[in-house]
């Protein structure tokens, strides 16, 4: 995003980033890279199998997923390579910097709508089961996918035009806050309907399950909610900070505050699988282990159907 441009000015490399310095982030961000793609790869490759987690929710979940796995297989690497570039004083070619900045500004947006739209959708099963079970799940990923690609589409216009650049930055600021603040209503929401239900009826096991499942959510919930301000706080301070300076001040910003930013931010796509319920790590190295001794297991029957624990 914003700050990715760090990347691309032709000022010289400060002088306090040496080699040994650019290696030690590449071995970070590879390191995120791959835990994007394996954790949400399969996630992915489990929902596919498994018919019974085709629910409304688990649909945004995949979407995700898929989000993230774009930022981990392409927006990553990518960045890494602009990196050593940059470090090395070499031309980074405008195909590369174009398909980087796409893929970057389309998989943060969609993941940013994705995790808003699960929030919703948490509230909305607890405080509105019934029609939420009736309810469409297309339009929602419509939304999310559709407006993440029209920002990622303004975006590459950014320095075409001031006001293009202008509004493209009024947008991530405005997308940022809604999220962020929509997160914070829907568990204090959550978290008011599971006290209602308390007080309302207590004592039937159905109903002291269903509160523990509730508060669980909420719990849920409010891991994310922390995890997406440390991981895009600085990001979205960092932007705001580098779009009201001049020229001259934005070199002034550090390297290594900009690659701490964006590491931070790339975190978030390596553990939103994670997040997605404590059951997930124990899933995870199940399917991993199913899908390496498949053929070797060609002619054993199932012992059991492997299930990845998602909200909802």
């Amino acid at each position: 995003m914003n700050n990715t441009t760090a990347v691309n000015e032709t000022s010289p490399l400060p002088k306090n980033i040496t080699s040994f310095s650019i290696m030690a982030w590449g071995v970070a961000f590879g390191t995120l890279a791959v835990m994007a793609i394996f954790g949400n790869s399969t996630v992915i490759l489990a929902f596919i199998r498994n018919l019974s987690l085709h629910t409304r929710t688990n649909f945004i979940i995949v979407g995700l997923a898929t989000a993230d796995l774009l930022v981990g297989l392409i927006a990553v690497p990518l960045y890494m390579s602009m990196m050593l570039l940059y470090q090395r004083h070499l031309h980074i070619p405008m195909v590369l910097s174009v398909i980087y900045h796409v893929v970057d500004v389309f998989g943060g947006f969609a993941s940013i709508y994705h995790l808003m739209s699960i929030s919703l959708e948490c509230f909305y099963a607890i405080a509105y089961p019934v029609s939420h079970r009736n309810s469409s799940k297309v339009g929602v990923l419509v939304i999310c996918w559709v407006t993440a690609g029209t920002l990622s589409f303004i975006h590459s216009f950014r320095y075409s035009n001031y006001n293009i650049q202008r509004a493209f930055f009024i947008l991530f600021c405005v997308s940022f806050t809604v999220a962020f603040f929509a997160k914070c209503f829907m568990y204090l929401g959550m978290w008011q309907k599971a006290k209602e239900r308390k007080l309302v009826r207590i004592g039937s096991r159905k109903t002291l399950k269903r509160q523990h499942y509730d508060v669980k959510i909420a719990l849920s919930l409010l891991i994310v909610i922390i995890v997406f301000a440390v991981t895009w706080l600085p990001f979205f301070c960092i932007n705001t900070v580098y779009f009201f300076q001049s020229d001259r001040k934005r070199k002034k910003i550090s390297f290594k505050v900009i690659l701490f930013t964006k590491l931070l931010h790339y975190c978030n796509s390596a553990m939103n699988p994670i997040e997605r319920s404590v059951e997930i790590p124990k899933d995870l190295l199940q399917l991993l282990t199913m899908e390496l001794f498949k053929k070797a297991n060609d002619t054993a029957s199932p012992t059991r159907k492997l299930i990845v624990t998602v909200p909802l």
